[in-house]
């Protein structure tokens, strides 16, 4: 039986620029585990730059020790201070997906279809956004549309990105803050429907990814604001699930052969689809996250059945590399510019061992690309 955890791994490097100061005596990263305490209690979704964590917390419903609920929190790294993100009214459940450096929670609020005497309610899921200064608001959906939700955020607060669901259509949408206000608008679409299950955009707000109808796709914010569309794969080519100021997109791709079932993707202009190769004895890899200096989080896995994985890895001199000195380091969910790293972590029973993996080599520095 294993227990999920969190925790986020911070890593240092003797010089900023993450050049070597040696050339034949490379620096290794320096990675340590936040927080110390409880962490059996939490699950971590996200990061931003501060160090600001966003993540649920197994808690006491309504005081009672025997049922346990998961509480959206957010943690300011500074001050230690835990707030819970509250309900959105009339909604009975709270789903944050990412923050902003400015403190910015969105995601999407949800409830039961029908009411106790079988009306069917409208919006049983919609996209919010959440502040302390202003609390909790619907961002609501497109016209004539549905359901919503909300799934990244760039760094200043004032563009999200996520889905708006409507009969025969799932399109990809933006908002952008007008004051107190925001307003939603369709990002461009050569079909009306998507293959991914997020819309991210990057932290300075010019980039956005998904997978439009089976093909990846990265949107360009211009000068004037308009967004304009692009496909960078073929058919079937990548999963999308992040994307950086440089517009390096990271994600996955389910593949045919039955020994491997997903490899991981790194896309950029200067390279075009680039596999991740991955660690001895595994079989699966997913890209989760990508930060500004074009390194990515992710996870890998053993193949069905084995005592291999799952393991957070970390995209490292083109290849993906385990978190060997945190065994029990799961996935890796989210990344910052500092090298903070957000994700899970499983607990395993005594006895309990990876098999069959690959060692982490003794000298190693963290790459550029």
């Amino acid at each position: 039986m294993k227990r999920t955890l969190s925790l986020v791994v911070s890593f240092g490097f003797a010089m900023s620029s993450m050049v070597q100061a040696n050339a034949d005596e490379p620096k290794p990263p320096i990675y340590r585990v936040v927080p110390e305490k409880d962490r059996h209690k939490i699950v971590a979704i996200g990061l931003n730059s501060a160090g600001d964590l966003l993540a649920f917390r197994w808690t006491p419903e309504n005081g009672d020790e025997n049922v346990l609920e998961q509480a959206p929190m957010l943690f300011e790294a500074k001050t230690a201070k835990e707030t819970r993100i509250p309900l959105l009214k009339g909604y009975t459940a709270t789903l944050p997906a990412a923050l902003s450096d400015t403190r910015v929670v969105i995601g999407r609020a949800s409830r039961p279809s029908v009411n106790n005497a079988g009306q069917r309610l409208p919006f049983p899921g919609v996209a919010f956004v959440w502040d302390e200064k202003s609390g909790i608001r619907s961002l609501g959906a497109l016209p004539d549309d549905a359901m919503s939700h909300a799934d990244s955020i760039s760094a200043d607060g004032n563009l999200v990105t996520g889905i708006s669901i409507g009969p025969n259509r799932v399109r990809a949408c933006v908002w952008q803050r007008k004051g107190e206000t925001w307003e939603i608008r369709p990002l461009p679409q050569e079909t009306m429907h998507l293959n991914s299950q997020k819309i991210a955009i990057s932290p300075n707000g010019k980039y956005a990814v998904g997978v439009d109808g089976r093909k990846p796709t990265l949107w360009t914010r211009g000068n004037d604001g308009e967004w304009t569309r692009e496909t960078i794969g073929d058919t079937d080519s990548m999963i999308t699930r992040a994307v950086n100021d440089n517009a390096f997109v990271a994600g996955f791709r389910f593949e045919q052969d039955a020994r491997t079932s997903r490899n991981a993707l790194i896309w950029s202009r200067e390279t075009g689809m680039k596999v991740i190769e991955r660690p001895k004895g595994y079989v699966y890899a997913e890209l989760n996250a990508i930060n500004n200096r074009n390194v990515a989080v992710g996870f890998v896995d053993g193949p069905h059945g084995s005592e291999i994985g799952p393991n957070a890895c970390v995209t490292e001199n083109g290849r993906l590399r385990i978190f060997a000195e945190h065994p029990e380091f799961s996935s890796a969910t989210a990344i910052d510019d500092k090298g903070n790293i957000a994700g899970t972590f499983e607990e395993k029973e005594p006895g309990e061992i990876d098999a069959e993996i690959e060692p982490p080599a003794k000298n190693r520095i963290l790459p550029k690309n």
